[in-house]
Order: C-alpha cells, then sequence, then structure tokens
C-alpha cells in the first residue's frame, strides 16, 4: 500500500523510461556523474595546484551537465 501511495502522490515526476528510451533519449545520468567525478577529483586531489571549493566545482559540474544534454554549447562558453 505504501507503494501504491508514493506512485499516487508522485505521478506527476515518475520518469517513464521506456518511453524515453523509445524516443531516443537518456536514461542515465551516469554519463554526467562520471564526468563531474572527473573533473572534482582533479580538482580536489592532492596533487594539483589549484583546487575547487564545493560550490565551485558544483558550478562546474552543472555547466558541464548543460553541455551534455545540450542546454549550453560550446560556442557558447567560448563567447562569454
Amino acid at each position: 500500500m505504501e507503494l501504491r501511495t508514493y506512485l499516487e502522490h508522485n505521478r506527476p515526476t515518475v520518469v517513464n523510461y521506456a518511453k524515453r528510451k523509445q524516443q531516443g533519449r537518456a536514461i542515465s545520468t551516469c554519463r554526467a556523474e562520471g564526468l563531474v567525478n572527473d573533473i572534482a577529483n582533479t580538482r580536489m586531489g592532492k596533487k594539483q595546484r589549484m583546487r575547487l571549493s564545493p560550490s565551485g566545482a558544483h558550478r562546474v559540474a552543472k555547466v558541464r551537465a548543460a553541455v551534455l544534454n545540450g542546454r549550453l554549447s560550446a560556442g557558447q562558453l567560448e563567447a562569454a
């Protein structure tokens, strides 16, 4: 009953992964998460001179995710 109640209350936010896959859309964020982890590990690692604060790392992750999902192009970044 708890699962049914949860699904009924959250129906608008439940993702239909089968439909997304049929449309050729991403069904996983693992690619973006992996890239964010790589960036964070590189910048936050002890061997690097420049380090990002947690908020800075979050901003980098948001920009990288926007590039990956097509909301922001590399050309827009270069123009900024």
